[in-house]
């Protein structure tokens, strides 16, 4: 399915043509999660939990009678937080492989998933929350090609209640998992193919977020990055 498009960009006379997917900017911009203490591989932790609004991002606090833990999360996912405040819940975080990136997952004392934010692909949050296979590569949505760099975007496929359906990068959409609805929005799905001279960023994300409905219709709103955002953040792609 060809979904891409050529652009044509004119420079000191001369033409070049950048071939880029119209999905580029429905790619959006990295989540961050900074910890308040220092965390090995895992934690799991039940508290009540603080929710607090913090610039693009929320502030969270789980507290109990052992120990508070502090973390600072700023997702572009669009999910409300603050519905959670007040509430007992169990905190887990999971440090991926090889980075210092952590995924995060809010549930209730249960074990029933509120939220869950997986910033690179899926991984042990979502095993334990949804179990096997919830969520995986789609289709073909075009390349982004400049500077050397090549990166090809993509759909996921989302295993649902009912059957399997299709994520759009920047597109949320609400669906039924386990009995509750959800709030699903695939943040980031793309693969570097091929890098140029100097460059050496690689590899892929199937980032997306999770947040269980609690009242009301589902914002289906797309969400975009800004244009002036590269894609890959501050790579070589601008080079």
């Amino acid at each position: 399915m060809h979904r891409w498009m050529w652009v044509s960009m004119a420079a000191g006379g001369c033409a070049t043509e950048v071939e880029q997917s119209p999905f580029e900017t429905a790619n959006l911009e990295p989540a961050r999660v900074t910890l308040g203490q220092e965390v090995d591989d895992r934690l799991d932790v039940l508290g009540t939990l603080t929710v607090v609004p913090d610039g693009s991002g929320y502030a969270l606090e789980v507290a109990n009678p052992s120990a508070t833990y502090f973390l600072e999360l700023v997702s572009r996912g669009g999910g409300d937080l603050t519905v959670f405040d007040g509430r007992q819940v169990r905190l887990a975080l999971s440090r991926i492989s090889g980075t210092t990136d952590y995924s995060v997952a809010l549930w209730t004392p249960e074990g029933e998933v509120l939220y869950l934010l997986e910033p690179r692909m899926p991984g042990q949050l979502t095993e334990a929350g949804f179990g096997y296979g919830l969520l995986g590569g789609g289709n073909d949505l075009g390349p982004v090609r400049r500077g050397g760099l090549e990166v090809e975007l993509r759909s996921a496929l989302l295993r649902t209640d009912g059957n399997e359906i299709e994520l759009l990068p920047g597109e949320p959409l609400g669906v039924f998992l386990r009995g509750n609805e959800y709030r699903v929005v695939l943040m980031e799905a793309w693969e570097v193919t091929a890098t140029g001279e100097n460059c050496d960023v690689s590899g892929s994300r199937l980032a997306y977020e999770v947040i269980r409905v609690e009242s009301g219709p589902v914002d289906e709103v797309p969400r975009q990055r800004s244009p002036d955002v590269p894609l890959l953040g501050d790579s070589c792609e601008d080079r």
